[in-house]
């Protein structure tokens, strides 16, 4: 079951010395030509890439796989998701060049609309953010929100998870022992809803 995600907007003003923060559902950001996402380990950013992937066409392809495939035939209006940003980072030698090869690869295709995943701690800020200016001055930058158990899609998402295991116990039970034990702001985060379960 996927859980319709929000996202916060990070707006840095030349002019301002805070960032102005809007948020917003993430299919909003559908309409967009190119974006970047960034959330913390296991928040669900390549489940959003692949929801808004199937909602709008394209292809969700990890970073590392992205420099070496050849996209011949390639539809230049279809958006390439590419996923894993900070994970490419950590498995190459020449991780602070990667997003400018990133960047020369998708000027080479057409400048197709994109979208970026990348664990917030792993995000290079302004140095990346003017990378990606370089093919689209109008990049944006988002964070996926954390999950709220007060969401009706995230109890029917443990439901489903508890539901899904042998043995298990009511949703309320559940709940009611994550809170005795003071775990409660670990169901902000779906793969640590998961492993709790």
């Amino acid at each position: 079951m996927f859980i319709p995600r929000t996202v916060t907007e990070y707006q840095l003003s030349e002019d301002a010395q805070h960032p102005q923060h809007k948020t917003m559902p993430l299919r909003e950001l559908r309409e967009l030509k190119s974006w970047v996402l960034l959330g913390e380990p296991g928040s669900g950013k390549s489940t959003a890439f692949a929801e808004e992937c199937e909602k709008t066409g394209g292809k969700v392809i990890r970073i590392s796989e992205f420099l070496d495939e050849d996209f011949t035939g390639f539809h230049h209006e279809a958006v390439i998701y590419l996923d894993a940003l900070d994970e490419a980072r950590n498995t190459t030698n020449n991780n602070r060049n990667l997003l400018g090869q990133v960047a020369r690869k998708l000027k080479q295709l057409g400048s197709p609309p994109f979208r970026i995943s990348c664990r917030a701690a792993d995000w290079y800020g302004a140095l990346d953010h003017a990378e990606l200016k370089k093919i689209n001055e109008g990049i944006r930058l988002f964070k996926l929100d954390e999950l709220s158990i007060d969401d009706e899609f995230v109890q029917q998402y443990i439901a489903g998870e508890l539901n899904s295991k042998p043995g298990t116990m009511p949703v309320q039970v559940f709940m009611n022992r994550v809170k005795q034990q003071n775990l409660s702001p670990l169901l902000c985060n779906p793969l640590l809803i998961k492993l709790l379960i």
